[in-house]
Parts: C-alpha cells; structure tokens; sequence
C-alpha cells in the first residue's frame, strides 16, 4: 500500500471514529429516554429519587455547607477576635478536621448506598424492558455467552474479579493523571470510558454476560462508548474531589437508565450505512484494560496462593491491616488536596 493511500485510508478511519463518537455523545444526552421508565415504574423514580436526595441534599449539601457557611463564618470569627495571621492555618486545620471526621465517612456512606441502588435501579428497568420491548440485537459472542449462564461460584468469581479489574483501572488512570503534560488529556478519555463500562456494567451484567465478552465488545466499540462516557466526564471534571463525586452519584442513574435503551450495535449499524463501511461493523479493538487486566490476574494469584497455604494469610495479617490504614489515609490526603485546590 502507498503512502498516499495509507494516508487516505486513516483519514477515513478517523472520520468514522469521529462520527461513532458523535453517536455515543447523542445517546448520553438522551435523558428524555428516562421519563418512560418514571412513568410506568414508581419504583424506578423512588430510586433515583433516593439517590438525589442521599448526594445532593446531604453530601452535597455538606460540602457547599462548608463552603458557603462554616468556612466563611470561621474566617470572620477568627479575624473579629484578632488573630488574623493564623486565620488562614488554622481554617485549614478546621478544614482538614471536617474532611476527615464528617465527608469522607459521608463519601463512603453514599458510596456503598449508591451502588446498592445503581444494582437495584438498573434491575428494575431490565424487568420493565424485557416486560414490554422486544429484545434489542446483542452482539452473537455475548449473546451465546448469556444464553449458556454460569454457575453460582463462577458467577462470584466473576464478580470479584469485576471489582478487583475497576479499581486496578482506577488506580492506572488516576497515576496516569500525574504523567506531565499529556497526563490531564489522558485521564480525562480514560476516565470517559471507565463512566461509561459502569453504566453499560449494570446492564451486561445482568444479561449473565462474561466480564471477559463485556471488556471485549467495549474494547471493540471504544469510539462509541468514549463519546457516551465523555458526558459524564465535561458534567464533573471542573470540580474538586468531593463535589465531583456528589455530582456524579447524582447524576449516575439516569445515565444508568439511558444505558439500558441505548443499542451501540444499532448506532454502529446506521454509522456504517451512512460511510459505507466496508468489512466487519466495528473497529478494531483498542487494548484500553489489557494493564489493568494482567495486573488483576497478577493480584487474584497471589491473593489465591496465600489462601491456599495454611497460615500464611495471619503472617501477612498484619501488613494486609497496613495496607489499608496506608489506602484510607492516601485517599484522605489526596482528598484534602482536590479540595484545597478549588
């Protein structure tokens, strides 16, 4: 192939990406889709309701209480009673106090609820859809895969994989993000996907369709779903830790919701339709988690080993117990640091 041609042909194929991302973007937006579930299912508006009102009223609400309230007024008592020159140190002390002591515990209070919630709102509206539409057009892998099922072990040891593969990418986006100068670019597509596989998640996972299908049919799609997770990404990136978070478990369950109508295959399908695609329907796959994927199957390993011999797991009791502590304080630090830097 020349190099005129190989030209011609990545700008095509960047035309394509650019217009599967568009796509993505467009159904993100589509909160109108979620009215249909408010209306016929009460228990679907009670849900997102309780979500509101758990992140907005009172998590948000404490952080804007600070901000607006408790910090201003300290600062005004401090200078009436002279002491001006410690104001500022001792306001961050106060600070500091009142992040570790009352919205961290708020943070993960609202954490688990959520997710508790996420998990029930997104099987409502799974019932609701398989109740009264016909099945939307699945992918053959994924669709073979929930037609076969798993046993319940399996299923278990899916799950934690699930949980352990998240926050191993966690943890890579948010050190990626220290990485100079193309580290902010990086971690905000990083992050757009990871927002994204959490709303489809919900979905995929209780259609029974292995983690490994799921990975593999996001990593095939990736420009659609960049375009879907970087709605998420513009609502929340201009703020500090905390009200990022309050923002987005606000927001999540619509995103959840819109999730569950959308069909990235029909998206594809009108894309290639309207480019005249040639060969397969979808791109090819982009290895976004095969980091996060070798070092989840690294850590399980080890983790399985130490289970395997007998007293090995109570030696490294207690640098299991450190570890930890060292995790709580890290986020606690890194915490204090996004909100001193608003």
């Amino acid at each position: 192939m020349s190099g005129t041609s190989r030209v011609r042909s990545a700008l095509y194929a960047t035309r394509v990406a650019v217009v599967l991302w568009f796509s993505g973007v467009r159904d993100a937006l589509c909160v109108w889709r979620c009215i249909e579930f408010f209306v016929h299912d009460p228990r679907i508006l009670r849900k997102t309701g309780e979500c509101f009102g758990l992140n907005g009223l009172i998590f948000l609400g404490s952080i804007l209480l600070w901000e607006y309230g408790l910090a201003p007024g300290m600062h005004l008592l401090l200078q009436a009673m002279g002491n001006t020159a410690g104001a500022e140190y001792i306001l961050a002390c106060l600070q500091a106090v009142y992040i570790v002591l009352w919205l961290l515990p708020v943070y993960c209070i609202s954490f688990a609820l959520s997710c508790v919630w996420y998990q029930e709102l997104a099987e409502l509206a799974m019932k609701w859809l398989q109740a009264h539409e016909r099945p939307r057009e699945q992918d053959p892998s994924m669709a073979k895969e929930a037609a076969r099922g798993s046993p319940v072990m399996e299923q278990m040891a899916h799950e934690v994989y699930r949980v352990v593969l998240f926050g191993v990418f966690y943890l890579q986006v948010s050190l990626l993000g220290y990485v100079p100068y193309i580290g902010k670019p990086l971690y905000l597509v990083l992050v757009s996907w990871l927002y994204a596989l959490y709303s489809f998640d919900y979905r995929w996972g209780l259609s029974r369709k292995h983690l490994q299908q799921r990975i593999a049919f996001f990593q095939q799609h990736w420009a659609f779903f960049l375009g879907f997770g970087c709605v998420c990404t513009v609502a929340t990136c201009a703020w500090p830790f905390f009200k990022q978070a309050a923002i987005m478990n606000m927001m999540y369950p619509l995103f959840i919701l819109v999730a569950c109508k959308s069909d990235p295959l029909k998206a594809y399908k009108e894309v290639a339709q309207h480019e005249k695609v040639a060969g397969p329907l979808s791109s090819r796959q982009l290895p976004i988690f095969s980091a996060a994927t070798w070092m989840t199957s690294l850590i399980l390993q080890n983790f399985y080993g130490t289970l395997q011999v007998p007293g090995r797991l109570a030696q490294h009791k207690l640098k299991l117990v450190g570890a930890v502590g060292a995790a709580l304080v890290c986020c606690a630090v890194y915490s204090f640091a996004g909100e001193s830097q608003r």
